[in-house]
């Protein structure tokens, strides 16, 4: 059996890239940062005790997954393209000890990897100020080492 995929207009698509993952951010818990010292400190002293890291001061993990799309846009086809040819769409996130989510972005292209899509994210342009600063000193968020 032949699958025929034509390419949507740019509108339609981003209308059901917005569906579709506004359904999944829906789906997940509520999502919150540690922004106290002390619940940082309790936060990196689980990652030790749970996760056996021993990196000190960790408050979270980041990692991407990638949710192919049938089609994208003939002019974004590019962008939404990865490195295993499928088009495909980039759901960053942050997780704590628990494995329980405390930060995501999505709808980002698939084309970005998971540090440059987080060194886009607001979250992480706010951490570089002073005054938005939301990791404590000693604290880090560090990315994981697994190959997709």
């Amino acid at each position: 059996m032949a699958c025929e995929v034509a390419d949507l207009a740019e509108p339609a698509f981003c209308a059901f890239l917005r569906e579709v993952l506004a359904a999944i951010i829906k789906g997940l818990p509520p999502v919150c940062f540690p922004m106290w010292l002390a619940s940082q400190r309790e936060s990196a002293a689980n990652f030790v005790s749970r996760q056996e890291c021993r990196i000190s001061g960790v408050c979270g993990v980041i990692n991407g997954t990638l949710i192919r799309v049938q089609t994208s846009p003939a002019a974004r086809k590019a962008s939404y393209s990865t490195r295993k040819c499928f088009e495909e769409v980039l759901l960053p996130g942050i997780i704590d000890s628990r494995k329980r989510f405390i930060w995501i972005m999505s709808g980002l292209p698939g084309s970005l990897g998971d540090s440059r899509a987080f060194k886009e994210s607001a979250w992480y342009v706010r951490q570089q100020t002073v005054v938005g600063r939301v990791l404590h000193p000693g604290h880090v968020s560090c990315r994981t080492a697994v190959s997709r």
